[in-house]
Formats: structure tokens, C-alpha cells, sequence
């Protein structure tokens, strides 16, 4: 498998589609199997807004082993918001 190919495909990275547990309403974004809040395996798609609520960041100066071109990185944590 090509990565371009991989990253065109996979649907949550272009068209920020995420999964929202059936059992609690949690929503995962990346979608993930298993609920964090309640443990189930089932999930309905839903796509987010592409807009939302910056919840916190940081900046880190010292890469990890392996990225070392990879400074500075920003992380974000975002809230979306469901369209």
C-alpha cells in the first residue's frame, strides 16, 4: 500500500468524519473500536463541522528519537463540533 494512497482514503483525516458510540454518545475523532466511556464496540459515522473550540496545546522544542527534523512540533487538542 502507498501512503498517499492510505492518507487519500482514510475518511476521518479529509472529511473529519468521526465515530459516536450508539450506547453513550461519546464521540471519537480518530474513530477508535472500543467506546472510552463505556466500553462498546458500536458506532454510527458522523462528520464534524471542520470547526470547534480550541481546548489546549503545546509546543515541543525536543523532537523524540527517530523525528529528529521534526521541531518544532505543535500538538492542539480541539472540541469539534458535529455539523
Amino acid at each position: 500500500m502507498k501512503v498517499a494512497k492510505h492518507w487519500r482514503e482514510t475518511p476521518e483525516r479529509y472529511r473529519l468524519e468521526a465515530g459516536k458510540c450508539k450506547k453513550c454518545g461519546h464521540i471519537n475523532f480518530p474513530g477508535r473500536l472500543v467506546c472510552p466511556d463505556c466500553g462498546t464496540k458500536e458506532f454510527e459515522m458522523i462528520r464534524l463541522a471542520g470547526k470547534g473550540k480550541l481546548e489546549t496545546y503545546t509546543v515541543i522544542h525536543t523532537a523524540p528519537d527517530g523525528l529528529p527534523t521534526w521541531r518544532p512540533m505543535q500538538l492542539v487538542l480541539l472540541n469539534w463540533m458535529k455539523e
